[in-house]
């Protein structure tokens, strides 16, 4: 049995849903607020990083590796990161 962080409700370990909220325990979430913010900062970050590597290594396919390493790179580090991790959810905070 463990406690909704929400609304105190008692929920057993078999449930994925609060009964007194709707809230749901879900595993690995990671907020789309905190994704924006990492492709955010990657893309104006990776886009100067990127046209540097091309200009020096005259490498296009490097580039877009690069972008694309920049750009992903922290997000599935925070996904794999945060895999086990059990989260409650309220429905409307998606």
């Amino acid at each position: 049995m463990s406690e909704c962080p929400y609304c105190s409700t008692v929920v057993p370990e078999s449930a994925s849903v609060c009964r007194g909220c709707g809230a749901e325990r879900v595993k690995g979430y990671v907020s789309q607020q905190t994704i924006k913010g990492l492709a955010g900062v990657g893309t104006i970050l990776g886009i100067p990083t990127a046209f540097f590597i091309a200009y020096v290594t005259h490498s296009m396919p490097l580039m877009v590796i690069v972008l694309l390493t920049m750009i992903l790179g922290p997000i599935l580090y925070l996904k794999l990161k945060n895999k086990e991790k059990v989260s409650w959810i309220r429905p409307t905070a998606r």
